[in-house]
């Protein structure tokens, strides 16, 4: 491939020359012997090798660039390739699954460039930072070769990379799409960037330290029992943050939830360090997370100094945030800078900054990551995905915001009663209230649809990253939802936290008209940059004169080469001689080449100093040196255009910034509410049976009439009726044989009473319940969830090679600090991996306590009948089996189990029914008789 934009045949040395990217210097030195090897090319040392060739322009080039850039891998665009130099082609022949060479000293791959977006996107998943090296300077057109100036423009990671365009399959990137349908749903979800810093717990903040100032040998050695620890997020295409400072145990149990509950995609830390137990913590996040999929979270080290305080000054306004997260900003704010992305910071909104406090500081629900996995909240166990879980049912929102929020709410459930009410509300008006119907009809089909994109328009245009059919979108998402507050009013009684969000609804009237004043608006969506910005000129005359006079120039261009063509045809003798665009090979354009007859190509009229490009059996093409000239010259002019044009676009892309930018975060923040209430009112509208919740004051109560279970309710649930208050017990002990409906009935329990703190109507004709400030679990995990939260709980442990049981006893061991006397807890089947006698007697124990001690609500599920029959147990404990009948069968020996998957008071399993659980599951009749007598033998001997 050749850097000219043209290729006239060279004649001597030139044609002597080997065809590569660029010419040798013929000062360049020729080191004696290659000191790069390749693992997928070896070389045989007993073959002789020839010298190592001398480096080129081109690859004195790329050695600069890759010292520059060190730890970024760098992809350089060569005419219409885009390529990539020894160790980053070693990873991206092990990443991308490409094939490479060696063609002279370097080994190297490619990957075309229109495909250059979809393969960083691959890459920075993998947790590689990417850079695109591009051609600041255009093609020569003379026959000298020389070597094009390149840089880095663009630095990606997988926090920061763009998401794709709604236009993508137009573009060519349809294919794109379809294979890499992971990196779809990563531009769905939240791509949060978490700083941490740590430092010592002391009563007087004044005296704290910073563990990363520490040295190495301390950090190991020195114990901390408890830390304070903030983390702040950033997603750096929504513009969200969070922020969470908090005090931690031993364990980092607290860090490790509020990790697991953030699930960023990039951290950085101080790159002194932390202190052991936190350094754990976080490598167990970062391997666990890799163990489930093929993703990596990249850890970015960032210096000690950009931890302080004072870093976020301009970013968030004083007092905003806990004092532990403020030294967080200047290591994001560093890390960001690196990337040319710290100005997005600078212009934070506290709207957009969600503020985590602790439990004992602001009451907030305490969900585990664990209990949302226990009952597939977010993600299906069995599917490994969302689908068949309680999000999928729920999430009927019409924007990725509005999702997210969603997912939010699903997250952090409420403890305010008053502010569940208040939801409550809304579903109530949206589907029972004919006037609340009509308004989320029009939210859904028109309003919510047309906005799908307000929130990443807005960001591109505060990034300086937004095209002109991203200011089209945003126009048009604002003008659907400029009228919003007149379309929720209604004629008689509003909610009041409609009330509320129309009140704070921003006037959009001014800023739509100035924007429209600004930019120039056509049918067309791929108009030029130059037409876009044609009301906007007058807003910066010195650019306007200098592209005025830069469009003269080139119509004074255009005119010598029309009068060079009239010489040129008279010359020849042929009028119709014109010029052509020719595309030579499939590496670039040459515009203006003369289209000659072959027959007049041949004759001795043409100029013996014009160059032939190519030929054809009609025609041949040749150049001309003055068209050369002019080419150079309109080459400048153009380049000189399109840096105009682009300086004179990022000045518009400022000025709509500074109008719309904190008022559009406010309209984003409204339609998300609005979106994830309209997503709870459909799914209360379409489903049937589904009523909302009632809660009292004071107590402990939780009484279902006919509960099903949200996501098995489709297959005909059969409905449970139950009644757990305090009056009652604050126990429940479930038995009842195998497959007979226990698990099912602990995760319909605490999936009602998640939905019922979210605002969310419930699957039952009745629900009556007090508020909840937690929901603990411990249940018997199967399929990813068991690789998931049995790995992380041994690599969070000390004890790195304790068995499932030991992660058993650790997740109890957990609810049992955490859990408090308004908390709900679900335990099936405790002692998975432990000897009977050891599962009994830790059964027994554990629930005494949370029923003594703690004196929260338990639902246990077991098989184990001295649990069961204990007697420390008989207070305020309720003991219920799952329903069943037992049929004998004519002429049969065995029996048959009828399951009815409703408990009933009494009700203990029979000892037989492991086995008729077996037949029912298809194990052989041989297997089954064996077992028989096995039982047989193994009760005999315990009766002895």
């Amino acid at each position: 491939m050749h850097d000219a934009a043209s290729a006239p045949k060279a004649r001597g040395k030139r044609r002597r020359q080997r065809h590569g990217e660029d010419v040798a210097s013929p000062g360049a030195s020729r080191p004696a012997k290659s000191h790069v090897r390749s693992r997928f090319f070896p070389r045989d040392s007993s073959v002789a090798t020839a010298p190592t060739p001398a480096l080129t322009d081109m690859e004195r080039q790329v050695l600069a660039l890759q010292e520059a850039y060190s730890g970024v891998l760098l992809l350089f665009e060569c005419g219409y390739r885009m390529r990539i130099f020894e160790h980053d082609a070693e990873i991206a022949v092990r990443e991308l699954g490409l094939r490479a060479h060696r063609p002279r000293r370097f080994l190297q791959t490619s990957v075309p460039v229109q495909r250059a977006m979809h393969h960083a996107r691959r890459l920075v998943r993998r947790g590689h930072k990417v850079g695109i090296v591009r051609q600041l300077t255009a093609p020569s057109s003379t026959p000298v070769r020389q070597l094009l100036e390149r840089d880095v423009v663009e630095l990606y990671t997988r926090a920061t990379i763009p998401a794709r365009e709604p236009t993508a399959a137009a573009q060519g990137e349809e294919q794109e799409s379809r294979l890499d349908d992971e990196g779809d749903a990563d531009d769905q979800d939240e791509r949060l960037i978490a700083c941490i810093v740590e430092e010592t717990a002391t009563s007087r903040r004044l005296f704290a330290e910073r563990t990363h100032d520490w040295s190495r040998k301390a950090q190991r050695s020195r114990p901390l029992e408890s830390v304070r620890i903030g983390v702040v997020a950033f997603d750096v295409h929504t513009g969200e943050s969070v922020t969470h400072e908090f005090e931690d145990d031993a364990r980092r149990s607290q860090l490790w939830e509020v990790l697991q509950s953030l699930q960023p995609v990039e951290l950085v830390v101080p790159a002194g360090g932390f202190s052991q137990a936190t350094t754990q913590t976080i490598d167990s996040f970062v391997d666990a997370a890799h163990s489930r999929s093929s993703d990596v979270i990249r850890e970015e080290k960032v210096a000690n100094e950009a931890f302080s305080r004072d870093a976020r000054a301009e970013s968030c306004g004083q007092g905003a945030i806990p004092p532990l997260c403020e030294a967080c900003f200047g290591g994001l704010q560093a890390y960001l800078r690196s990337l040319a992305l710290d100005h997005v910071l600078l212009r934070m909104t506290l709207p957009r900054v969600r503020i985590l406090h602790d439990q004992a500081t602001v009451p907030r629900f305490r969900l585990p990551i664990a209990t949302q996995m226990d009952l597939d909240l977010l993600r299906c166990a069995a599917t490994d995905s969302k689908h068949g879980s309680l999000l999928a049912l729920l999430d009927e929102t019409k924007t990725p915001f509005g999702a997210r929020r969603l997912r939010q709410w699903l997250r952090s459930p409420l403890v305010d009663v008053a502010a569940i009410r208040d939801r409550q509300s809304v579903v109530r008006f949206f589907t029972t209230v004919s006037t609340g119907r009509v308004i989320l009809e029009d939210l859904a089909e028109h309003a919510l649809p047309r906005s799908k994109t307000l929130e990443r328009d807005l960001q591109q245009i505060h990034l300086g990253t937004a095209s002109p059919q991203a200011v089209y979108r945003l126009v048009a998402a604002l003008d659907a939802v400029r009228h919003l507050p007149v379309t929720l009013q209604s004629e008689g009684s509003m909610p009041s936290m409609l009330q509320s969000l129309v009140a704070t609804y921003p006037s959009l009237d001014d800023v739509m008209h100035e924007i429209e004043s600004m930019v120039e608006f056509a049918s067309e969506a791929d108009r030029p940059v130059d037409h876009v910005l044609r009301p906007f000129w007058s807003r910066v005359p010195d650019l306007q004169a200098e592209y005025a006079d830069a469009v003269t120039a080139f119509e004074g261009l255009e005119l010598k080469q029309t009068e060079l063509l009239e010489r040129y045809r008279d010359l020849l003798r042929e009028p119709a001689l014109s010029f052509v665009d020719l595309r030579v090979g499939a590496s670039r354009d040459v515009e203006r080449v003369l289209n000659v007859p072959r027959q007049r190509g041949s004759d001795a009229v043409v100029p013996t100093d014009w160059l032939m490009v190519n030929a054809t059996e009609s025609f041949v093409r040749f150049t001309s040196r003055e068209l050369l000239v002019l080419r150079q010259q309109y080459d400048a002019l153009k380049s000189k255009q399109s840096q105009l044009l682009s300086t004179a676009w990022r000045a518009l892309l400022r000025c709509i910034d500074g109008l719309v930018y904190v008022s559009g975060m406010r309209v984003v923040e409204t339609l998300a509410v609005l979106d994830a209430l309209g997503s709870l009112a459909t799914v209360a509208w379409q489903q049937p049976g589904y009523v909302a919740p009632e809660f009292v004051q004071g107590g402990r109560v939780l009484r279902m009439e006919d509960a099903r279970h949200p996501v098995l309710d489709s297959a005909q649930y059969i409905a449970t009726t139950l009644d757990l208050s305090s009056s009652e017990s604050s126990c429940l002990l479930i038995s009842g044989p195998n497959m007979g409906g226990k698990s099912t009935l602990l995760r319909m329990i605490g999936c009602i009473v998640i939905l019922a703190h979210i605002g969310a109507w419930v699957p039952a004709t009745r629900v009556t319940l007090s508020v909840f400030d937690s929901v603990h679990s411990c249940m018997l995990r199967q399929g990813s969830n068991a690789v998931w939260i049995d790995q992380a709980n041994r690599r969070a442990s000390r004890h790195a090679r304790e068995g499932p049981g030991a992660a058993e006893v650790s997740a109890l061991s957990q609810i049992t600090r955490l859990a408090t006397q308004r908390s709900l807890v679900l335990l099936d089947e405790v002692g998975f991996g432990l000897t009977s006698a050891q599962a009994m007697a830790l059964a027994s124990a554990t629930l005494e306590y949370l029923r003594a001690h703690v004196g929260c609500l338990v639902l246990l599920s077991t098989h184990m009948t001295p649990v069961l029959e204990d007697p420390s147990l008989r207070t305020q404990t309720r003991r219920v089996g799952m329903s069943h009948h037992v049929v004998q069968t004519a002429g049969a020996d065995d029996h048959a189990v009828v399951f009815s998957y409703r408990p009933e008071d009494g009700a203990v399993a029979s000892k037989r029914f492991a086995l008729q659980a077996a037949r029912l599951a298809g194990l052989p009749p041989q297997v089954l008789d064996d077992a028989e007598k096995q039982l047989a033998t193994c009760t005999r001997n315990a009766s002895i």
